[in-house]
């Protein structure tokens, strides 16, 4: 991954924890980038509006970004075992 994934994304999922300032797991909003540098800034779990590098994070898309996710299946898109 690189930095350019992050450009049009609002929030991120941090994936590498950073002692206690942030939640793996837990969702940011971006704040802020900067792509020369590869850092991205959000508010870390402290309060305080900080910069990170952008692998500790993956960008997260939200529904109007991506129109598949939080689809669901109906019966006659369910997966059929083959014969």
């Amino acid at each position: 991954m690189k930095i350019d994934d992050f450009l049009k994304c609002k929030k991120v999922q941090c994936v590498k924890g950073s002692g206690r300032h942030l939640t793996v797991g837990k969702t940011y909003h971006v704040l802020g980038l900067s792509v020369p540098n590869n850092l991205v800034r959000v508010e870390n779990d402290n309060g305080f509006i900080t910069v990170y590098d952008f692998e500790k994070f993956e960008p997260v898309l939200d529904s109007a970004e991506n129109p598949l996710q939080n689809i669901e299946l109906t019966p006659e898109f369910e997966a059929v075992s083959p014969h």
